[in-house]
């Protein structure tokens, strides 16, 4: 079934309220997911949002602003953001014979997309899933292959909080949870792409 063509995410800006700028990539090299260090680069690739039909449209190669700090570290409890997306480091990396979903839940329209290209590396994703409650979404994303690095580039809409939770080595329950807050700190209010209401900016800390 063809899904909704909706706008591509594509802004070009340095944002410094989300992420600082003059620092160098650091190369996650042991199991425990590294804090990346903040840092804005450019990568070059393509970003749709994520109801988008890849099938009847062809996003253009542009320059993509990243931000080095991984969401899925356990220091990372919030991240900021304006009216421009940025899209943050989801990497682990797991030992080999061992497994891991991550699970990405919100009760509040949450919103979140990834880079289809480049394309995410050693990540099986999942459909977006939404429950009776249209304000509650959860999307699945799946280790593919033990003992090598999984990395993937994500950006979130403003909304209260996400709740992530780490499935190991085949649980039915999470074996780890953390919610990640996305704050607003831009000047004006921005209004929600599904449901139009205006999200408010939060004072900085």
């Amino acid at each position: 079934m063809k899904t909704k063509l909706s706008s591509i995410i594509i802004f070009l800006a340095v944002f410094v309220t989300a992420c600082t700028k003059e620092a160098v990539f650091e190369e996650q090299t042991t199991e425990r997911e590294s804090v990346y260090d903040g840092s804005i680069s450019y990568i070059k690739a393509k970003a749709l949002e994520h109801n988008t039909d890849t099938n009847t449209y062809k996003a253009p190669v542009v320059d993509i602003p990243v931000c080095h700090t991984n969401i899925l570290a356990d220091d990372v409890s919030e991240i900021k953001r304006t009216r421009y997306s940025v899209f943050y480091a989801m990497d682990t990396h797991i030992k080999a014979g061992k497994s891991l979903k991550i699970v990405l839940r919100s009760t509040d329209i949450g919103h979140w997309s990834h880079l289809y290209y480049p394309t995410p590396e050693n990540w099986t994703v999942g459909a977006y899933s939404y429950s009776k409650d249209p304000r509650n979404i959860e999307q699945s994303f799946t280790v593919t292959t033990g003992g090598k690095p999984s990395r993937m580039w994500i950006s979130f809409f403003p909304s209260d909080v996400v709740h992530i939770e780490y499935y190991e080595d085949g649980a039915t329950q999470p074996t780890k949870t953390k919610q990640l807050k996305i704050k607003y700190v831009d000047k004006e209010a921005l209004i929600h792409p599904i449901d139009s209401v205006p999200i408010l900016p939060e004072a900085e800390n």
